[in-house]
């Protein structure tokens, strides 16, 4: 997870391996409502590796929860997956 800062858009960048072990964390730790909240005060969220994990369950629900909430109101950009060996 980094923030960048691309001219004044407030940037947030994720792996989408590192976005699932945050979607986890914040589980276990009962923070997901600070976490979306953090997620929301961003002006463009960056997904790399989109679609190259399996999304189920709790974490896939997250997940769209995400993308539902930025819809028509702040940006995403999932990346396109890499290649692999």
């Amino acid at each position: 997870m980094g923030d960048i800062h691309i001219s004044h858009y407030k940037t947030l960048y994720f792996t989408m391996n590192t976005l699932i072990d945050q979607l986890r964390l914040v589980q276990l730790e009962g923070r997901e409502t600070n976490f979306f909240r953090k997620l929301s005060a961003h002006d463009l969220l960056i997904i790399d590796d989109f679609g190259m994990v399996r999304l189920e369950g709790q974490i896939q629900h997250d997940f769209e929860q995400i993308i539902d909430d930025r819809y028509n109101r702040k940006a995403a950009h999932p990346g396109k997956p890499t290649a692999c060996c």
